[in-house]
């Protein structure tokens, strides 16, 4: 019986003693995971902080040359960067316009149904349906030949850092980007100052007193004004709400008495708005990234004309990228004089507007 228990009390002893390790290992662990990770930060925030520096050194030690061609490379940046939505953006178009033609053909098979619509009507879906046809696939065609979007510059950290301090600068200070001189302190004594001070100070005894003397009425005028207006805007506020519920009824009574035929006519009518309305939205993108790119190529060439005239060296490779960038601009321009003629829409009124969100209402709650 004795020995069992010293074995007992040995294993328990072994037991404390492992438990004791255990945590110390664990208490290690866990002080050099935290070790570990405050040097990690440490390194992070220094480099940071040393990327900065070094931006603000190429910045002011750099000259016209170093901020033309920082302004070149941001230049092209943010052209290739748009350029990169110009194919998804014609793609979204072609399939708006596949909906829209979808749309149409759907609403045509009510054609002798739908009492709200004249024969010519009708016809100018049909036309509209063809031609929804034609656009989409001559967009089909001519994203083919855009889908290469050329390379931006590289740009280093340091550089990044340093463009952003450049576009600040300039934001603040003007085109040329430098901190303006703080003046000289003037001394208290000297006779100018003091004069301008009296001046001053006459100035704002004249203005004092031009308050006191001014009209007690004109407080007074302007909260009637304050008060006048406001009734004007709670008059138009009431007015055009009364206009909104005539126009809603109207569209009620539209989506109600027309039925699925009138449903089917306006869901293609707001297809049809809705693909044209992304067709110019594409065409606007494409006419920007061309001014992006010829921005681009401006700024390029004009960072190399800075370049020491001494310099032999062989072409820079912004000079490439100049090129590339001149070439794609006069593609985009090419497919968008082929894409000039945005095709018309039927148009889609206020209480059109409200029959589709009533019969969305009405389809969502089940009635």
């Amino acid at each position: 019986m004795g020995n069992e228990v010293c074995i007992t009390k040995r294993v328990a002893a072994e037991f404390c003693v492992a438990a004791s390790r255990h945590a110390a290992n664990a208490t290690g662990n866990a002080a050099n995971s935290v070790l570990e990770g405050t040097q990690a930060a440490y390194e992070a925030t220094k480099g940071r902080i040393d990327i900065a520096r070094a931006a603000k050194q190429m910045l002011d030690d750099g000259g016209e040359g170093v901020k033309q061609t920082l302004l070149a490379k941001n230049d092209s940046k943010n052209a290739t960067t748009k350029d990169r939505q110009t194919c998804s953006r014609l793609s979204e178009t072609i399939a708006a316009y596949d909906v829209s033609v979808g749309t149409i053909e759907a609403a045509l098979v009510f054609r002798d149904a739908d009492h709200w619509n004249s024969s010519d009507e009708w016809n100018r879906f049909e036309r509209l349906a063809a031609e929804y046809k034609a656009r989409a696939a001559l967009m089909q065609t001519e994203i083919s030949n855009l889908q290469s979007v050329p390379d931006p510059p590289d740009i280093s950290a340091i550089e990044e850092d340093a463009i952003s301090l450049l576009l600040t600068r300039m934001n603040l200070f003007g085109t040329d980007a430098k901190e303006p001189m703080v003046p000289s302190e003037v001394s208290d004594n000297t006779p100018s100052q003091n004069s301008d001070d009296s001046t001053a100070a006459s100035a704002s005894v004249s203005e004092a007193t031009a308050s006191s003397t001014a009209p007690a009425s004109a407080a007074a005028t302007a909260e009637v004004g304050l008060v006048q207006r406001a009734r004007e805007s709670a008059q138009a506020a009431r007015q055009a709400a009364n206009e909104w519920v005539e126009t809603a009824e109207e569209g009620k009574k539209m989506a109600s008495e027309g039925g699925e035929a009138m449903i089917a006519k306006l869901v293609a009518k707001k297809a049809s708005v809705d693909s044209t309305s992304m067709d110019q939205n594409a065409l606007t993108h494409m006419a920007s990234v061309c001014e992006a790119y010829e921005k681009a190529v401006q700024s390029i060439r004009a960072a190399e004309e800075l370049k020491s005239r001494d310099d032999t060296s062989e072409p820079s490779v912004m000079l490439t990228l100049a090129t590339n960038y001149q070439t794609r601009m006069e593609d985009i321009r090419r497919v968008l004089k082929m894409l000039t003629s945005v095709p018309e829409n039927t148009g889609l009124s206020s209480s059109e507007q409200d029959a589709l969100v009533y019969s969305s209402w009405k389809n969502t709650l089940g009635y």
